[in-house]
C-alpha cells in the first residue's frame, strides 16, 4: 500500500477496518522496519497483537487459531476470531471512527 500512495493514516485505519490482528517476530519488525515500513504502521500492527493476547493469552501458545501467509502469521476477524478479542474494528453495521 505504501508503494501504491497509500497514506499512513489510510493504511491505519484500513487495518483498523479489517479487524486483523498481526503477529510480528522481532526479526521480521526490524525487517520491515528497515525496508521503510514506518514506525506508525508497525506501532499499531503491535497494538492489535498486544490487545488480542491480553484478551486471550492463550493466543501466545497456539497456532491453530491463526493464518499464516508466507513468512507471516495473521488473526483476527479474517481468522473467525470474537469481535472482543480484536481492537479496532467496527461492530456490525456502525460506521468506522
Amino acid at each position: 500500500m505504501l508503494e501504491q500512495g497509500e497514506t499512513v493514516g489510510a493504511i491505519v485505519g484500513k487495518i483498523d477496518a479489517s479487524g486483523t490482528v498481526y503477529r510480528l517476530t522481532t526479526q521480521q519488525r526490524a525487517g520491515l522496519r528497515a525496508a521503510g515500513m514506518p514506525a506508525a504502521i508497525l506501532g499499531k500492527m503491535d497494538i492489535t497483537f498486544q490487545h488480542a493476547v491480553t484478551v486471550h493469552p492463550d493466543l501466545l501458545k497456539m497456532d491453530n487459531n491463526w493464518i499464516k501467509r508466507g513468512d507471516y502469521w495473521y488473526g483476527g476477524l479474517p481468522a473467525g476470531w470474537p469481535r472482543e478479542w480484536v481492537v479496532g474494528a467496527p461492530a456490525p453495521g456502525e460506521v468506522f471512527r
